[in-house]
């Protein structure tokens, strides 16, 4: 390669589709894993759902894993939920029978004794008020057991409340029973939020279970659950370990796409004849490599801040001019055969920046080029001399 060159670099937007995928992959693990949670808790564990094989493949393949995942969690709930209602129906049917069972029990003997000490003639409009009664009774009983069926989770306090309905006085039960209404509805929003708090601390656990360094978020999210089940508000937790998962993500694939480009660049100079030299640049995203032949220089490529930076070293201090030239002048061709072979390999080349060559010398390097623990590292490229600069696009 001529003088030194800067290659500008997008990812492969399939590579970019196919990690987004997986990442919702791992969302969805995460909702499943909340759902089996709580299948459990219901004692219900054959209603929990399995997630499957990690899909591979393409970005639509993994789609197509996620839709089908989701789907599966949809009919579970949907099973699950009906599963609830029946058996909430059975139970609230059973308790508000037996109550209502003692309650005609109390009335009928009220009547029997009423019977004995009542004048015969007021007989027909008790019998009335009795059966206007009896109709109101019935009625608040149904609207009571379709408020109580209504109940995400069950609750003792709310159904001890509707009994009170029930034995109340008709004008007062009508009173009753709209708090009740509001009670249940209350409760379900508290049942609802916590099942959707729940949903989120797994789904961001599962979000970040590939990341290198999830302390923070871990004990965000044991915040979270602590708070959860101490009936406190997890929002505040929640967020911050939202937002620290986008963070960290973030940063991590930064690092995760330089470490891919240099492998990429790496398997094109490899197929264009060149081998991994062991000269260590103590730097992850730089390597050396040498054709074989002459072993007085080499080539040192680094991925940062989007560009792909290729550099003509020497190897050896015993080089001249000429020397110097010829090394660039003889790698120089490789440099279309490597953009092809990169963008073969999902990375896609933009704005090429190319030095003539001669017109800088060689930098001279050894086993290593560990800087001072207190140095700053040095960027590849930073001084760049524009008027002799090829540009390609």
């Amino acid at each position: 390669m001529s003088g030194p060159k800067g290659i500008q670099y997008e990812i492969a937007l399939e590579r970019r589709r196919a990690e987004d995928a997986m990442q919702k992959w791992r969302a969805l693990n995460g909702r499943v894993q909340a759902f089996s949670l709580r299948c459990s808790a219901l004692n219900m564990s054959d209603a929990s759902v399995l997630p499957g094989a990690v899909p591979a493949g393409t970005s639509a393949v993994i789609e197509a894993a996620c839709a089908e995942l989701e789907r599966t969690l949809a009919s579970a709930h949907t099973r699950l939920e009906s599963q609830l209602s029946a058996q909430r129906s059975q139970r609230i049917t059973h308790n508000l029978d037996a109550i209502l069972e003692e309650l005609d029990q109390r009335e009928s003997a009220a009547s029997v004794l009423a019977e004995d000490v009542r004048p015969k003639s007021s007989h027909n409009v008790l019998e009335d008020a009795e059966k206007v009664d009896i109709g109101t009774k019935s009625d608040i009983a149904d609207r009571v057991r379709r408020v109580l069926s209504s109940l995400v989770e069950q609750s003792d306090e709310l159904e001890t409340m509707a009994a009170g309905v029930l034995r109340a006085p008709p004008a007062r039960a009508r009173l009753l029973l709209s708090d009740l209404s509001s009670r249940v509805n209350a409760a379900n929003r508290r049942s609802q939020q916590r099942i959707d708090n729940r949903g989120q601390i797994e789904e961001i656990r599962c979000e970040a279970s590939l990341l290198l360094d999830r302390s923070r978020i871990d004990m965000l999210l044991d915040g979270a659950d602590h708070a959860l089940e101490s009936h406190l508000d997890p929002t505040p937790s929640l967020t911050s370990a939202r937002a620290t998962l986008a963070m960290q993500s973030a940063l991590e694939r930064e690092e995760r796409d330089q470490a891919f480009v240099l492998g990429v660049v790496t398997e094109s100079l490899v197929e264009l004849g060149y081998s991994v030299s062991p000269i260590d640049l103590e730097t992850p995203s730089s390597a050396v490599f040498k054709r074989s032949g002459p072993q007085t220089h080499a080539v040192t490529a680094n991925v940062s801040d989007g560009e792909i930076g290729l550099r003509t070293v020497r190897t050896t201090a015993a080089t001249d001019k000429g020397d110097d030239l010829a090394a660039e002048q003889q790698m120089c061709s490789d440099l279309d055969p490597l953009i092809e072979a990169l963008r073969a390999r999902g990375v896609m080349p933009g704005r090429v920046r190319a030095v003539p060559a001669g017109v800088t010398t060689p930098k001279l390097i050894t086993s290593t080029l560990a800087a001072p623990a207190t140095a700053k590292p040095a960027h590849v490229g930073t001084r760049r001399t524009r008027e002799n600069e090829r540009t390609r696009e």
